[in-house]
């Protein structure tokens, strides 16, 4: 089973927020990953997944595609190799960022909020 099966085969509800859900995974890299990530999700599909441990960079976290989820925010590791921090969000749900880059210090504290 590929995961466009998956998401084709899945629910979401973005106007009922009394039954808000939220995803973690720390991947280590998800850059070959991605068919896994989105197969362990569950089947009613949750409005935020966050991933941490994806080891891309600045100008490849935006191309990751997760079908129904489009990238809210994201920290990117610039002087060491790894790490990282992502937040997927439903595409019609709305949300606003939260600017935490002062607090960021790459292998200490990786974060990012919306």
């Amino acid at each position: 089973m590929n995961y466009n099966q998956i998401f084709n085969n899945s629910t979401f509800d973005n106007h009922n927020l009394t039954k808000f859900s939220l995803f973690h995974q720390n991947i280590s890299g998800i850059y070959k990953k991605t068919d896994d990530f989105l197969l362990s999700l569950p089947p009613k599909l949750p409005q935020i997944s966050c991933i941490t441990e994806h080891h891309l960079k600045t100008e490849q976290v935006g191309d990751l595609i997760l079908d129904q989820y489009i990238l809210g925010t994201a920290f990117c590791r610039q002087e060491y190799r790894k790490g990282g921090a992502c937040i997927y969000v439903l595409k019609d749900i709305e949300y606003n960022t939260i600017n935490l880059e002062q607090y960021n210090k790459e292998k200490d504290l990786e974060i990012c909020a919306l």
